[in-house]
């Protein structure tokens, strides 16, 4: 078992600061997650949660433009920041004798952000996201797909619906009020969790958290998007959708389960059962039997709030993509009441394994996790349980949790090839 010793407390400003102290290799991990994504957005603009991912790249009151990367990369480190519905983290991988380097970094643009916010800034980076969506989403072959099939799946307001990026005209539209509200209200102590993992002593990295970022001012938790229930679809909803694809391709959704959840591990399972190898049950039929599809793939997204089961099939030229859907529906309730063996349970349960472990060989790896499974769970050390868990489900286990969330109704979404 996985197990990983860490000390959690913290500051009177609200920051929560997670210590994980590993003098294997002289690496250190930095990683900030601030609890607020674009599920976080409610009533505002949507795109707000993401365009920050850029903006605090931008500089603050003692790191100019451009130099948070430049001061990392110097050092012979590396960063990056990411975005979901959920949150958004910011992370560095740094030689160990630059540790306070990094955590200065990080304070200056928590603490000090707004004064060095001016309108050229933005208008930059509002440009930088209107092409990043345009050529990743807009302009991209099935680029639209998922944003289309939220939109299906899940009702009016619900806190999933929008995509991360946001809408291009919302994006388009944010000025500086909107920016400096949605920084003071979630960029605050209270509303991060900072992880520290590698190479350092406890001592050390608690003078310098306290140095760097107890000084910054406290001031109370936002509130949590409207609690959602969990919901299962009343009715079958499609749409077609025109699209400069060659192939045509299906998109079947279906509410499911919040993260980390013991069915969320268990759809993990029966996403592998279903699609994950060449001798999973759709793959085998659609893929090597039939020949009737180019790929299939199941993906369980699941969050804080929700989650969604989406099921994708590109199909090949010469099939009826509207005759196939009947088929890949029968195929996968075929599937989730059929017996699942022995061989294939091992080997399921196996691939997760390895897989977790393998995701877990480096200092911002883990860093990452632990951050992710104290969000989601309160426990930074989840890792131990889910293997437990895995350990513990049945097959009987994934066929109930797949017939209870895979219903007759569904949303489905059906690209197809031609001119917008």
């Amino acid at each position: 078992m996985i197990n990983i010793q860490y000390e959690r407390y913290f500051l009177d400003n609200g920051l929560e600061v997670i210590l994980a102290p590993d003098t294997q290799n002289p690496i250190v991990a930095i990683n900030l997650l601030y609890k607020t994504g674009s599920a976080n957005e409610g009533s505002r603009k949507s795109g707000l949660a993401h365009l920050f991912e850029h903006m605090m790249f931008q500089g603050s009151v003692n790191v100019p433009k451009g130099k948070h990367f430049h001061y990392i990369q110097e050092s012979g480190g590396s960063l990056n920041a990411n975005t979901t519905f959920d949150r958004t983290v910011y992370f560095d991988k740094l030689p160990s004798s630059h540790l306070e380097m990094g955590l200065w970094l990080e304070s200056d643009r928590m603490g000090y952000f707004l004064p060095a916010l001016v309108e050229e800034t933005l208008a930059n980076q509002i440009d930088v996201v209107k092409n990043e969506r345009l050529e990743n989403y807009d302009n991209a072959p099935y680029g639209l797909g998922f944003e289309k099939i939220l939109g299906l799946v899940f009702p009016e307001n619900h806190p999933y619906r929008r995509p991360v990026i946001g809408y291009m005209k919302d994006i388009l539209s944010i000025d500086l009020t909107d920016v400096r509200e949605f920084f003071t209200t979630f960029y605050t102590p209270a509303n991060c969790t900072l992880v520290i993992h590698g190479d350092f002593e406890s001592a050390e990295a608690k003078d310098l958290v306290l140095k760097y970022f107890g000084s910054i001012s406290g001031s109370p938790k936002p509130e949590p998007p409207a609690s959602v229930k969990q919901f299962f679809m009343t009715e079958t909803v499609k749409d077609v959708y025109v699209d400069r694809v060659h192939l045509p391709k299906l998109y079947f959704a279906w509410p499911s389960v919040k993260a980390f959840s013991r069915e969320d591990i268990e759809f993990a399972l029966i996403s592998d059962y279903l699609t994950g190898s060449k001798n999973s049950r759709l793959h085998k039929k659609f893929v090597f039997t039939d020949e009737s599809l180019q790929s299939v793939n199941l993906s369980n997204y699941t969050g804080k709030y929700h989650g969604m089961n989406l099921l994708t099939a590109t199909v090949k030229p010469e099939i009826d993509p509207e005759e196939i859907e009947k088929e890949i529906i029968d195929e996968l309730f075929k599937a989730i009441n059929s017996e699942i063996t022995e061989d294939e349970m091992q080997r399921i349960k196996y691939g997760y394994k390895v897989q977790a472990i393998y995701n877990l060989q480096s200092v911002n790896a883990i860093a990452s996790r632990m951050n992710e499974y104290n969000f989601y769970t309160g426990d930074p050390d989840y890792m131990d349980r889910i293997l437990e868990m895995i350990e513990t489900i049945t097959a009987d286990d994934m066929r109930k949790t797949a017939q209870k969330y895979f219903t007759e109704n569904y949303a489905r979404l059906l690209i197809v090839p031609g001119v917008k």
